[in-house]
């Protein structure tokens, strides 16, 4: 399986390439200058209020608006600025606006002079606004003065009057200059931003296909173990939808409700995040949980639909702050007590939350580099690093599994071991004693009888040690790997007429005890494959040894099977070659199995040494 890079080196080249993209050299600005003053527009009016009004106040260029409840949403920007070196502009002049969040409308000197978006009514999720847009607008012959110039600028700066009901990454003025150039070069500015813009456009939205594409491919195998997937799916496509959607919406001028998407998914990011920690921990009741879902979905769709008014609408918005609060709480207690418990991933998990909530505060991080782009990189390193922490877990689950299957099959053998003992010492010993009796009452009384039962217990005593060899070889034990594989390869010899096993084994190995007790249980399994499948009737086991690692291989002359044989699921190999990978990987080595029809099969397992 293809690993993902991790969350943090994804987050660095981002933050490189958003770096290299935003810090490209320009010609000296001649910026505007002065004292931005602001003024709060609650009737919506698209005339702006007069010079002499008492609400003009001010404000901080560029800046986040201070938005408050009961605070008009939309209102006018205003700057009073000279220019001395009016008289001598011979080409057209422009004015660049270089990020403003939503729609506005600029006028200069009381002229309007240009306009990106449109304006919306209280409440309602229609149209497709810029997110932060570089605006250039150039500037009528004989419009800009040498002196008292005024600069209007009217804007939005979120869905409802309601604190808190903001276009994720801020409102207004948000970064960098506002000044007046010369219209080629602004118009050039514009042309490079705008591509810029587009490439990280489209580096973001193809990180976040791909993380969606990877989530569907591991959801249908991993939904049983790991059932918190579905709500990352669900996670990842409402992110995917409202960080990178709304750009793409205006800049390729579709005519889709992108702010009706974009509410959507404000309003799904926060249940889908608590309920992907839910899955994990199960500690809320599920009539609680129901219940919360019912208060979510009530005030969702009161936002949503367009029939309730605008008094419930605000009460609604409170109730879903309450409810995504309540999700991000509950969402960073879980993975805190993930880290207290020592979860496996809880660490790349506490990490993907903080920086995501934090991503969605855009002003406690570096603007200039990012712009409104903070919470696009915040939801990709939630969603890498979950996949990350999908990973680790994924890896522990080997390691428990390989750790559980060396301790199943190590007490089977130890089990195995003892009964051999038992039997060896008990049964073994009566048959061996009967026998005497049996050979001395011969010698004495000769009968036909007694020489019947002798041959009996010859007979019984032979398949008695077979099958304490099965259980258990106490050559192993007693004598060694080496003289157990010579022993049980003339015992194999003697069984089937025609075999021939040639052994290349160092006797004098470095190997331990439970190394050697694997590598004899894999010659009994692949030997007795080779004779009764493959039809052998010359194999050739070799065992070497250089510095730390050991090499130990079977080879049969046998028919060989296919890949359709071979396979690489358990139900297609069968126990045979499951229990021969598992051995192989308890050893702490790696399994190869090379075979073609009718070309004879070579097993090969390297192992390291002094484990």
């Amino acid at each position: 399986m293809h690993i993902m890079p991790h969350p943090a080196i994804q987050t660095l080249l981002l933050f490189l390439v958003c770096t290299m993209a935003t810090t490209v050299p320009v010609a000296e600005a001649q910026r505007l200058s002065g004292s931005w003053q602001f003024h709060e527009n609650n009737s919506g009016s698209k005339q702006p209020p007069p010079g002499d009004s008492p609400g003009w106040h001010d404000v901080a260029v560029p800046g986040m608006l201070n938005q408050q409840h009961g605070q008009s949403i939309s209102g006018w920007y205003r700057l009073r600025f000279d220019r001395d070196s009016v008289a001598g502009d011979r080409t057209p002049q422009a004015l660049l606006i270089e990020q403003l969040r939503h729609a506005d409308d600029t006028r200069l000197n009381g002229v309007r002079i240009g306009a990106e978006g449109r304006f919306e009514a209280p409440w309602e999720f229609s149209a497709t606004n810029p997110q932060a847009a570089q605006r250039v607008y150039p500037i009528p012959p004989g419009l800009l003065r040498a002196r008292n110039n005024e600069l209007l600028i009217r804007t939005v700066t979120g869905f409802g009057p309601t604190w808190g009901a903001l276009f994720p990454g801020g409102a207004g003025i948000i970064d960098g200059d506002i000044r007046i150039d010369p219209l080629d070069d602004l118009s050039a500015k514009q042309r490079q931003t705008q591509l810029t813009g587009s490439i990280l456009d489209s580096v973001f939205i193809t990180l976040g296909i791909v993380d969606v594409l990877l989530i569907l491919l591991l959801l249908r195998r991993s939904q049983q173990i790991f059932p918190e997937f579905k709500w990352l799916l669900i996670t990842s496509l409402l992110m995917l939808l409202g960080a990178s959607g709304h750009d793409v919406f205006y800049l390729t001028g579709l005519n889709i409700h992108a702010n009706f998407l974009m509410a959507v998914a404000m309003l799904g990011v926060p249940p889908s995040i608590a309920l992907y920690f839910h899955a994990q921990h199960r500690n809320i009741p599920r009539t609680l949980l129901r219940t919360l879902a019912l208060i979510w979905g009530i005030s969702s769709l009161t936002l949503l639909l367009p029939w309730p008014d605008n008094g419930l609408k605000t009460a609604a918005w409170y109730l879903f702050n309450g409810i995504a609060l309540a999700s991000f709480a509950y969402a960073v207690a879980c993975a805190v007590s993930g880290v207290r418990q020592k979860r496996v991933a809880a660490w790349p998990q506490l990490l993907a939350i903080v920086v995501y909530i934090l991503s969605i505060r855009t002003q406690w991080l570096p603007e200039v580099y990012f712009g409104h782009r903070n919470i696009q990189i915040g939801s990709l390193f939630y969603r890498y690093a979950l996949l990350y922490a999908y990973i680790l877990r994924l890896q522990q689950m080997q390691t428990d599994y390989r750790a559980l299957s060396r301790r199943v099959v190590g007490m089977a053998d130890a089990i195995h071991a003892k009964l051999s003992r038992e039997l060896h010492d008990g049964i073994g010993q009566s048959l061996s004693a009967i026998k005497l009796r049996t050979q001395l009452a011969l010698q004495s009384t000769p009968s036909r009888q007694l020489s019947t039962i002798r041959d009996e217990l010859d007979q019984a005593i032979v398949d008695f040690r077979r099958i304490l060899g099965g259980l258990h070889p106490l050559q192993l034990d007693q004598r060694g790997l080496h003289a157990a594989l010579r022993d049980e390869a003339s015992h194999l010899e003697s069984l089937h007429p025609g075999l021939c096993i040639t052994l290349e084994v160092d006797p004098a190995g470095t190997l331990d005890r439970e190394t050697e007790l694997h590598l004899f249980r894999i010659f009994q399994e692949a030997v007795h494959n080779a004779i009764r499948h493959g039809k052998a009737r010359h194999i050739t086991v070799s065992l070497k040894q250089e510095g730390s690692q050991a090499e130990f291989r079977i080879h049969d002359d046998g028919q060989g099977f296919g890949r359709i044989q071979q396979g690489t699921n358990r139900k297609s190999q069968g126990l045979g070659l499951v229990s021969l990978r598992e051995r192989a990987a308890m050893m702490g080595g790696q399994f190869a199995i090379d075979t073609h029809p009718g070309e004879g099969t070579r097993i090969t397992v390297h192992m390291p040494l002094g484990r």
